[in-house]
């Protein structure tokens, strides 16, 4: 009987033994496991850094021709100045497939008005550059208008539109939608870049932002009016997705430009 008790005794023991043998050896397993899962992290978050001294990333931003004129020029003089290696790439944005190509991942960022769509987006987050008045412009040598412009002679004269997004309605035309007027637009153009040019040299007058006639406008060839009813200021937005991977480039130019615009 005591034969077969130490017998049983030296079972367990053996069992204890070996299980303790077990699971040091786990332990080790798992320390090495955890160094190299560590390690491998740690090299990860180092290539994630985003050094804009030495980085050549390329980001992408979807423009109109008056939200490129406007934005970029502080924004690259800044950027060359601080980011020398960053690039820009730049899509024409033709409407609102710039918020799906943000979704997609076709564009980072996309610079332009705010608008009742642009508001309903989900995921679409906004840093605002600034706000501007509208204000009407028309020839220096207009030959009705000369020393200041009623709603009468806003609605009489014929209009050149900017609609580089193809609206039903642009800003201008809801504000009057709301009066129940309407304004005679003779031509519609889908950028700025004729405009000035038309507007100078005919009768027709336009509703711009007043950043686009002190950029774009030569002040000589125009006169600028008060727009003769009440009219939201135009927004300048950049968008960005909330939802896709986020880099910490992403992230950096996101800080870059909210540094940038509060400058502008």
């Amino acid at each position: 009987m005591k034969l077969t008790m130490i017998c049983g005794l030296g079972k367990h023991v053996f069992w204890v033994m070996t299980s303790l043998m077990n699971l040091t050896s786990l332990i080790t397993f798992w320390r090495r496991g955890l160094r190299v899962t560590l390690v491998l992290f740690n090299s990860l978050k180092s290539a994630d850094v985003f050094r804009p001294e030495t980085s050549t990333q390329k980001f992408r931003f979807a423009v109109t021709d008056y939200t490129a004129a406007i934005f970029f020029p502080a924004f690259i003089t800044e950027l060359q100045r601080v980011a020398p290696g960053v690039s820009v790439k730049t899509i024409y944005s033709t409407g609102y497939d710039s918020f799906d190509d943000l979704s997609t991942g076709k564009v980072d960022f996309a610079v332009g008005f705010q608008s009742p769509e642009a508001m309903r987006q989900n995921h679409i987050n906004a840093i605002e550059c600034f706000k501007d008045d509208y204000i009407v412009a028309v020839s220096s040598n207009h030959p009705r208008i000369r020393n200041e412009l009623t709603l009468e002679q806003f609605l009489s004269e014929g209009h050149v539109a900017v609609n580089p997004l193809n609206e039903a309605l642009g800003t201008v035309d809801r504000e009057l939608a709301k009066m129940d007027i309407r304004r005679k637009i003779v031509v519609e153009l889908p950028c700025l870049l004729s405009a000035p040019d038309i507007v100078a040299g005919s009768e027709l007058i336009i509703t711009v932002p007043e950043r686009a006639i002190t950029t774009l406008f030569s002040s000589e060839a125009l006169t600028r009016f008060t727009v003769p009813f009440a009219i939201s200021p135009y927004i300048l937005n950049v968008y960005f997705h909330n939802k896709r991977i986020v880099t910490s480039g992403h992230l950096w130019m996101r800080n870059f430009i909210q540094e940038v615009v509060k400058t502008a």
